[in-house]
């Protein structure tokens, strides 16, 4: 698989895409109706425009499998990016759909909101647009370091930054160790065999990052955030006006997060367990490390995705729908 060949082409799609996320934003912020009490509506057409976009990125990546050579694991990771294209643009209708009901003027949510944290232990008040808006750049943060990724161009960079880009198949099929010798070991020199176990470490060693980003970058700071933040927002929205159009639409932006946020945890369940088995780049590590390796990012990730589907219930079953670390929030709306 020649990366160099497809390094140009994708760092156009890298900046069509971040072109394509500000576009969403902006459009969605400028056509909402945000004259109600909850969340603006953006029309609904305009997830028109995002599920061309995602089927066009598909189709580019088949090109690619049809020049790399077909594998069956692109069977999984074709409609992954089709998803995870759609996921992006709806974080920005949903993250528009925030900031449009704060410039409306009509909107309730941000006194709502005032009540919630008043009831919290948090000791500061956050307007949610503006949670919104970082929630937002998270995603561009993550565009930044594909951008980096791929322009640096070395074994796997190219795949590291592929998967941030959530083109999972042209990440599958650029990681690294793809032309291995397969030749017996005793037709190979002693110098063959180093440069073999070198290229094996490198493998080794990208396949374990790869895991990091999606885990830290992708599910913590982007599919998490964007859902305890997007969970709040329907439940405001829902408490002051019920179940309209912008609490469903936000909704099938939760289902989508909700989604990625489990396959991304899968992902990372055989990397977590050759850590603890102390197995691949690990081997060396004490236990009290690896089991640091694993803690560190693994006990905040899993807390904070019960504490979402704990909020997901309460959407329904609470009387307002909101819910905090003492139960159901009780608002004088």
């Amino acid at each position: 698989f020649a990366e160099s060949i497809w390094q140009p082409q994708l760092l156009k799609w890298l900046v069509a895409l971040a072109l394509a996320q500000c576009g969403v934003l902006v459009a969605a912020c400028v056509l909402a109706d945000s004259h109600g009490p909850g969340l603006a509506q953006y029309p609904a057409w305009m997830l028109g425009p995002v599920a061309a976009v995602a089927l066009s990125a598909v189709v580019w990546e088949v090109g690619v499998v049809r020049a790399a050579g077909f594998r069956c694991k692109v069977l999984v990771t074709l409609p992954s990016t089709a998803l995870n294209v759609v996921d992006v643009a709806t974080d920005s209708l949903a993250a528009a759909s925030v900031i449009a009901a704060a410039c409306g003027g009509s909107s309730q949510l941000e006194d709502a909101w005032r009540l919630v944290t008043d009831q919290s232990a948090l000791p500061f008040h956050t307007p949610l647009w503006l949670l919104a808006i970082l929630a937002w750049l998270s995603g561009g943060l993550q565009f930044c370091l594909a951008f980096v990724s791929v322009l640096a161009y070395k074994d796997g960079f190219a795949a590291t930054g592929a998967d941030l880009m959530g083109f999972e198949t042209f990440a599958l099929l650029a990681a690294p160790g793809e032309g291995d010798d397969d030749a017996p070991e005793e037709q190979r020199t002693e110098e063959e065999q180093d440069e073999l176990d070198a290229g094996r470490r490198v493998v080794e060693i990208d396949a374990d990052a790869r895991v990091w980003v999606k885990l830290l970058l992708r599910l913590l700071i982007e599919n998490l955030f964007q859902l305890h933040l997007q969970l709040t927002c329907i439940g405001l929205s829902v408490a002051l006006s019920g179940w309209t159009g912008a609490a469903r639409s936000m909704l099938l932006s939760v289902s989508i997060s909700a989604f990625f946020l489990t396959m991304k945890l899968l992902q990372a369940v055989p990397t977590m367990a050759s850590i603890l088995a102390g197995t691949a780049t690990y081997r060396d590590k004490p236990v009290s490390e690896r089991i640091m390796w694993v803690g560190v990012p693994c006990v905040p990730t899993l807390l904070l995705v019960v504490y979402a589907a704990a909020k997901f219930w309460a959407l329904f079953q609470c009387p307002q729908h909101l819910l905090n670390v003492t139960g159901c929030v009780e608002l004088d709306l």
